[in-house]
């Protein structure tokens, strides 16, 4: 996730970092808020960026599967 704030500036949260170093659904959302609040209204963009992969091997079994069938 790529939080552009102003002056040209960036702040960058890797979500699949913090889920490897451990942390749960609740704990990432409770980050996320407080770096949200604490840019507060310097936010100008959030982007997320996708692991194409990583939804590819989610995606692929259920579409083969699916096709299986037919």
């Amino acid at each position: 996730m790529i939080v552009r704030i102003d002056g040209n500036r960036q702040k960058t949260i890797n979500l699949a970092r913090l889920r490897r170093d451990g942390l749960d659904n609740d704990e990432i959302e409770e980050l996320l808020n407080r770096n949200l609040s604490s840019l507060g209204d310097t936010v100008r963009t959030i982007d997320f960026v996708v692991d194409v992969n990583a939804v590819a091997n989610i995606v692929q079994p259920a579409t083969d599967k699916l096709l299986k069938s037919l």
